[in-house]
């Protein structure tokens, strides 16, 4: 903006402007001048007489509000419409992560052997990532519902076995046939949670995905078929994102449990929570495989972030999945737990965490309010 105003101001003094500007100022008004209007709509006539030096200022100061338009319209993308569905977006937090960087564009992509690979865009944060990959087939290659990769392997840099990763397929159609044709190719997302510290952004991630085969036909016949189509597609991508999220000094016991919280870290996309939780096991038994009952001791966990409620009364639940929960301490008395929400939210207007907590029982769970204010 300061670059553009001394441009102007710098034009509006009594300086010599060079010959080849009025040229191409007349130039631009000949075009507009000569231009047809078939329309039949009213024409705006051009008064050529008067300064020169006006319409260098008129045209620059048009050239740089484009450049302006540009940037501002940089800022926005189309997001996935399959992703903004599975995450409930709407338009304000579309917004508010578009404008923070929390979101990106990506646009990279791979085509060989009649399939494009894109990965289309991002939403992440220094613990977690979503990417949206969009495939398309072609006449080449149609893709068919009863397709599949025979491998999809996603590598995080030097981050090797210290991030948790899923690849999920965002569509879904209970009426759809083995050799139903996806026409607008497949949409997945892959999650990425960071177990430990350190941070996903800046990171290269390389994404393989391996063989196309029949993997309706593989289950239906437990068999290891041979591909469809034999090839390797590969795309690298950074993670460009902003890290955005707000801290919670929470300091609270969980009603009815042992387990107390000490803070929580909230983005729009991920969360963090830090327990005080001594570590202890617990028996259960299960019919084996013979029939016969059998014991099993397992670790018990804190109780489960399932949701929050918002500044202004919006409950919001069942919108987290967990990821990684893990002892930060050698005597086992501090727990965290990692993951990822469902449905994006507003961080900073967080007022209340719920938690699962398992009943007497050990069957059922009641939902505990923990204020974080």
């Amino acid at each position: 903006m300061e670059e553009r105003k001394v441009w102007l101001e710098k034009l509006q003094e009594d300086v010599e402007i060079p010959e080849i500007v009025y040229q191409k100022v007349e130039l631009a008004f000949d075009r507009i001048r000569t231009v047809p209007n078939p329309t039949g709509a009213r024409k705006m006539k051009v008064k050529t007489s008067g300064s020169r030096k006006k319409y260098a200022i008129f045209i620059l100061a048009a050239v740089l509000m484009i450049g302006t338009l540009s940037v501002s319209a940089a800022t926005y993308f189309h997001w996935n419409d399959k992703f903004k569905e599975e995450y409930k977006v709407t338009p304000e937090i579309e917004k508010k992560l578009n404008e923070s960087n929390t979101a990106k564009e990506i646009n990279q992509f791979t085509e060989h052997d009649g399939i494009r690979f894109e990965a289309v865009q991002s939403v992440a944060d220094e613990t977690a990532a979503i990417i949206v990959i969009k495939i398309c087939g072609s006449e080449q290659f149609p893709l068919r519902t009863r397709m599949n990769f025979r491998n999809i392997d996603i590598n995080v840099g030097d981050m090797e076995d210290k991030v948790s990763i899923v690849a999920n397929l965002l569509e879904s159609d209970s009426d759809a046939q083995p050799d139903d044709i996806w026409n607008d190719g497949w949409t997945y997302e892959l999650i990425l949670v960071n177990n430990e510290e350190g941070s996903l952004l800046g990171k290269e991630i390389k994404l393989t995905f391996t063989d196309i085969i029949d993997s309706y036909e593989e289950k239906r016949t437990l068999t290891e078929l041979p591909p469809l189509l034999e090839s390797v597609w590969e795309l690298s991508i950074v993670l460009d994102n902003e890290d955005n999220g707000k801290e919670y000094e929470v300091n609270q016991q969980i009603a009815g449990t042992e387990a107390k919280i000490n803070k929580i870290r909230v983005s729009p996309v991920a969360f963090t929570v830090d327990f005080d939780w001594k570590r202890q096991m617990k028996t259960e038994t299960s019919i084996g495989a013979n029939g016969e009952t059998e014991a099993f001791e397992h670790a018990v966990n804190p109780p489960e972030l399932m949701g929050v409620v918002l500044e202004d009364g919006t409950v919001l639940e069942n919108i987290t999945d967990f990821y990684n929960g893990h002892y930060t301490n050698e005597e086992f008395t501090q727990y965290q737990a990692r993951g990822v929400f469902t449905q994006f939210i507003e961080y900073e207007n967080v007022k209340e965490l719920i938690f699962y907590a398992e009943g007497e029982t050990g069957m059922e769970a009641e939902k505990v309010y923990v204020s974080v204010k």
